[in-house]
This record gives structure tokens, C-alpha cells and sequence, in this order.
């Protein structure tokens, strides 16, 4: 029996510190994304020790015996002493709250009052005080908490106060409103009400951090409050809402075994569509497109494309007015905040020749404005290298989280008083 019990001990300890140590050097890397290994260093550790202290009381009290012993704590010595100094590598310890507040939502489209929670985690460095905050926006892919709760960390570890947050019902994007800016907007508009009540964050040092679509979410909100200080776009293609329907729409379509012509025709109702809602007109324009919406009502090709029985009107609330109406140009003219681009090289989807010319027309004529981009040499549309997905094959940018704390703690740096005199 005192056999079986001193070989299950000596396996348990053995694999537990191997996997601790893993883990360990593991922290940041994308596999984090998936894995807990943070947690399974700490509380790993923890168990390391339990497994030694049982080999204590079935290992045999002879000299073989007590060396075996001593080579067991020494292992799960190094273990702890592994994990931890990993973690106090990281620059600064971290501790999370949770936040969360309940809204309800009226969609005019849907006539429907539904009730949500709007929340997420925040991650604080440990004694620190007037800390910068990123709010980290959710974005359309299935693994966009997660990895958000990483970045949270990453930054966190690095002295930034960051949380991320989400939904807990989220509409299905569809092709004329892939993102739904007015709740998206109204979401960060929520998290930075809780973070007001947060003692140990500056709040004139908050911004927003987002992958993909939040190009468009990032000057909308702008134009909806003032408590932003700074932007960041990860991977953002450059493109407009409107664009992006049109190249999906050809693309749906003709998988569905739709022609050029009836593909033709449906790419010149979003157009106008996208049009009429940056104009808000509501003449013979808007007329002629409600009778040419109407007829292609009865069109077999209408409901594969996923249209509104109704073409929406400016001013109304809904994901496809607000959404369909995005102007680009008008939103980032206005902006009064740093805003820095972060792309791969390569990124397939977010060329830097496309983002250099379209923010340089965006900012041409703001003159209080300012924005930066930064390519990263070798990564792809997740901001990964060597893979697309969070694996031990991927890994990040070398200095990209350092990059990014960095640029945040000095653009929201508070001046120092007289400084501009």
C-alpha cells in the first residue's frame, strides 16, 4: 500500500511541477488566450507543495528514504519559486473587480424593449494611483472576451488599468449592420460611468483599445462624449460599413447563384441607401429609392441578401440607420484625441498603404487632431506571428504589449504644472 501511495505521489508531484513550470513561461503567450495557465501556475504551486508534504508521511524513515524526500521539496521549491518569479517578471502585480450595470434597450426597428448587462472585468495594478485606463471593446470574433482579457492583463502587468467588457446578448450582425454603433457606443458610455467610481484610476488618462469593426465604434463614440483621451485601431481595414456590404453582398449572393445583374441592382440599393442616410433627405430622392426598395421587395434575390422590408430613415434608432449612415470623413474630422493604428505586415485585410491614404484624408482637415501608424513587422490579422489562431505555434509580437502600455502611460502622461508656460 505504502508503494502504490509513494509512486501516485511521486507522479502527482512530478507532473504538477512540470506543468506549473509550463505554465509559468506561458503567461504571455497567445496559448494564455485559451488556457488559464496564470491560475494554473499559482494554484499549481500551491498543490506542488501538497503532494510533497504527502510524500512526507509515506516515504520510509531510512537514508534512501530521506534523500528522496529532500529531492521532492527541493522540486516543488523550484516549482513555487518558478511560478512566482515569473510573475513579479511581469513588471507589476495586478488585482481584478468586476463591474457590471443593467440597461434596457428600445429598438424602434424591432419594436422590442430588451433588458442587458453591460459589464465586464477590470484589472488594477496594485498600488499604483491616478492609473491610465483601456477600455478593451468587443468586437465579432467568437474569441473576443477572451483574448481581451488578455490583453487586460498584459497591460495591467505593465501599469495600465484596463477592463474588458461586453454584452450578455448580443444581436446577430447582419449585412447591412455588421456592428451595431449606437449600443456599442452607448456601451463604453456605461463602462466609463463605472470606472468613475473606481479611487485609483485618472479618468482624464481613459481611452479605448479595439480590434477590427471598432474602427468605425471608436469616432462615433467620439462624437457622443468627451471623456475619451485617446483611440486605438488593431488591425483595422480602412473601409466603410457601406464597402463592406457591397463586397459581401457580391460575394452572398453569388454563392446563392444570383447573376451580375441582380447583384448589380442590390449593390445600388445600399449604396443609395448609405447615401440618403449621411444626407438625411427626405425629397424625391428618398422616394425614388422607397419605390425601387418596394420592387425589389418581390425579388427572389431580396431576402438572401438579408434587407429591411422597409429602407430605414436618418434619425431613427437601429443598427442598419446608424450603421448604413457612418461617414468616415465627418466623424474623424472632429476627433480631438490621439488616435494610434496598429496593422501587420502581414495582415491580407488591413493594408497600410489603404489606412495611410484614408486616415490622411480623414485628418486633413482637423487641426487638433493627431494619428500615428504602426506596422508590425510580420503579423498577421490577430496581431499574431507564425499562426492565425491562439496556439503554441503563435506567438506575439516581439515588445507589441510593451509598445502599446508605453504609448498609452506617455500620450495620457498628466503635464506637469507651468509646463507650457
Amino acid at each position: 500500500m505504502n508503494t502504490s501511495l509513494r509512486v501516485m505521489f511521486w507522479v502527482m508531484t512530478a507532473a504538477t511541477c512540470f506543468g506549473v513550470i509550463f505554465c509559468a513561461y506561458q503567461i504571455e503567450s497567445p496559448l494564455a488566450v485559451r488556457w488559464p495557465v496564470e491560475e494554473i501556475a499559482i494554484w499549481g504551486s500551491l498543490a506542488a507543495l501538497f503532494f510533497a508534504v504527502g510524500l512526507f508521511f509515506v516515504m520510509p524513515q531510512s537514508p534512501n528514504g530521506r534523500k528522496g524526500l529532500l529531492i521532492a521539496f527541493g522540486l516543488a521549491g523550484f516549482t513555487v519559486w518558478t511560478s512566482f518569479q515569473t510573475l513579479q517578471q511581469t513588471r507589476f502585480l495586478y488585482r481584478r473587480l468586476d463591474l457590471a450595470v443593467t440597461i434596457e434597450t428600445d429598438n424602434q426597428e424591432t419594436q422590442e424593449v430588451t433588458s442587458m448587462v453591460v459589464g465586464g472585468t477590470l484589472f488594477l495594478p496594485v498600488n499604483r494611483y491616478e492609473l491610465p485606463v483601456a477600455l478593451l471593446m468587443p468586437d465579432g470574433s467568437e474569441d473576443a472576451f477572451a483574448r481581451n482579457v488578455f490583453v487586460a492583463k498584459a497591460l495591467a502587468r505593465r501599469g495600465v488599468a484596463a477592463v474588458a467588457y461586453g454584452r450578455s446578448a448580443v444581436t446577430e450582425p447582419g449585412l447591412l449592420s455588421p456592428v451595431d454603433l449606437t449600443s456599442r457606443g452607448e456601451d463604453v458610455i456605461y463602462v466609463l460611468d463605472l470606472l468613475e467610481k473606481v479611487n485609483e484610476i485618472y479618468m482624464r488618462r481613459a481611452g479605448v483599445v479595439g480590434f477590427y469593426e471598432n474602427e468605425w465604434v471608436v469616432p462615433f463614440t467620439l462624437q457622443k462624449t468627451n471623456r475619451l483621451n485617446y483611440g486605438v485601431l488593431l488591425a483595422p481595414t480602412g473601409i466603410s460599413p457601406e464597402e463592406r456590404a457591397v463586397a459581401f453582398l457580391d460575394r452572398e449572393l453569388r454563392s446563392e447563384g444570383f447573376g451580375a445583374e441582380q447583384v448589380e441592382v442590390a449593390r445600388g440599393l445600399v449604396r443609395d441607401l448609405a447615401e440618403n442616410l449621411r444626407t438625411g433627405d427626405i425629397g424625391s430622392a428618398r422616394s425614388d429609392l422607397i419605390l425601387r426598395w418596394d420592387a425589389a421587395a418581390k425579388e427572389p434575390w431580396f431576402a438572401a441578401a438579408g434587407f429591411p422590408a422597409e429602407p430605414p430613415q436618418a434619425g431613427t434608432t437601429g443598427a442598419v440607420a446608424a450603421t448604413m449612415g457612418f461617414d468616415a470623413a465627418a466623424l474623424w474630422k472632429d476627433a480631438r484625441v490621439p488616435i494610434r493604428i496598429v496593422a501587420g505586415s502581414e495582415d491580407p485585410q488591413s493594408l497600410p498603404e489603404t489606412l495611410r491614404e484614408r486616415f490622411t484624408q480623414y485628418f486633413e482637415s482637423n487641426e487638433r487632431g493627431d494619428w500615428t501608424l504602426d506596422v508590425v513587422s510580420g503579423a498577421n490579422h490577430r496581431m499574431l506571428l507564425g499562426a492565425d489562431t491562439y496556439s503554441t505555434d503563435a506567438t506575439w509580437p516581439p515588445g507589441f504589449f510593451d509598445n502599446l502600455a508605453n504609448w498609452i502611460t506617455e500620450t495620457t502622461r498628466p503635464q506637469e504644472a507651468g509646463a507650457d508656460r
